[in-house]
């Protein structure tokens, strides 16, 4: 009896420290791009909004900090997720972006019950990911006259429902316009042109200082051990893609593939850039793999490497480099990490650092 008493004692204690953690969070200052800023829990991580000119999503996370929870997702045990939208706009389930908000808000809680309480829709449901389930809260309230919207997921260990309208409450009020409406949205309806032209000016300086002149669809152009393609309509991207690739060595064909060791790179080299390797398959003939598993190789390509490869016992790796050049959110359009990193890739594949065979 006495340990039982003890056992709730504990777990009663650790439940007040942490509403009092939730209640009295630090609060850090959070830009919303040019909009203005808001103060959220210093302890939620901000990641890249999502921009459109219907609206506009900011996210913050607080990430489950435990090994126990490793799988492939990440573990997620608070979120707030911010919402405008420009004047003329609408908002909630006529809105066309709702789904989108509430997919953010709800962040993977499952089973949710909804109810409306004054301003605010309550949800209490299951947040689920890696195995692990554990009871939530997920709260969303609208502010029409201000064009701004809150959605807000807590474990209910973390936090009483109480405290958790108090905490989205704390946000909104804390939110200071820097931009109105109107200019703020012209700058988002701008941005893509802007960030679209920066990337093709970065591109063709890169190929202009190695006088890289490279017309789409064409055959490669080869300079310094390196060949280049643009393809016009490459799946699954908007626009063209410029493709390089450069021999870094053999090894011995093997029927099982080869994967990447992963090893440090380099001082001064930023990542490995992806690999592939060439060699004659069974029932497929000269077939390109990937390091990672299958890897699409542009069509001018093809006829490139098969007069160049005639010998079935070996296996001809290359490092490769794909860009997206119309798409601003197609990672980085950076060749000189590619250039950089190619000198040391040869040796480290000579001597077994750099892939292995998989048995």
């Amino acid at each position: 009896m006495l340990l039982i008493l003890l056992v709730a004692a504990v777990i009663l204690v650790a439940l007040f420290v942490v509403g009092r953690a939730v209640a009295n969070a630090k609060l850090a200052t959070r830009e919303l791009l040019e909009l203005g800023s808001i103060e959220a829990p210093a302890r939620l991580t901000p990641y890249a909004p999502d921009e459109s000119p219907e609206r506009v999503l900011f996210r913050f996370h607080r990430v489950k900090d435990s090994f126990l929870w490793m799988g492939s997702n990440t573990p997620y045990r608070e979120a707030l997720t911010v919402a405008v939208w420009p004047e003329g706009g609408s908002a909630g389930p006529d809105s066309g972006w709702e789904r989108e908000f509430l997919s953010l808000a709800t962040d993977r809680v499952e089973g949710i019950a909804w109810r409306q309480e004054s301003d605010f829709r309550i949800g209490e449901g299951i947040h689920r990911v890696n195995t692990h389930e554990t009871p939530s809260w997920v709260l969303v309230r609208y502010w029409p006259e201000r064009h701004l919207a809150l959605g807000y997921m807590i474990w209910k260990k973390d936090a009483s429902l109480d405290q958790a309208k108090a905490m989205v409450e704390r946000v909104a009020a804390s939110f200071k316009p820097k931009l109105d409406l109107p200019a703020f949205f012209q700058i988002v309806r701008e941005r893509p042109g802007k960030r679209l032209a920066a990337r093709h000016e970065a591109l063709a300086k890169q190929l202009a200082s190695r006088n890289l002149a490279i017309e789409p669809d064409r055959p490669p152009v080869e300079q310094d051990g390196v060949a280049y393609v643009i393809q016009s309509d490459w799946p699954s991207v908007r626009g063209p893609w410029l493709f390089a690739m450069a021999p870094i060595g053999t090894l011995p064909a093997t029927p099982r593939p080869y994967r990447h060791r992963w090893p440090p790179p380099p001082e001064g080299v930023h990542q490995w850039p992806d690999m592939i390797y060439y060699s004659w398959r069974e029932g497929e003939g000269w077939a390109a793999k990937g390091v990672h598993g299958d890897y699409l190789v542009p069509e001018a390509m093809k006829p490139w490497l098969e007069t160049r490869h005639t010998d079935r016992s070996k296996a001809y790796f290359y490092a490769v480099r794909g860009i997206a050049m119309d798409e601003t959110d197609g990672g980085d359009a950076d060749l000189e990490r590619y250039w950089k990193a190619l000198p040391f890739m040869a040796p480290k594949l000579a001597d077994g650092s750099l892939v292995f065979e998989l048995k």
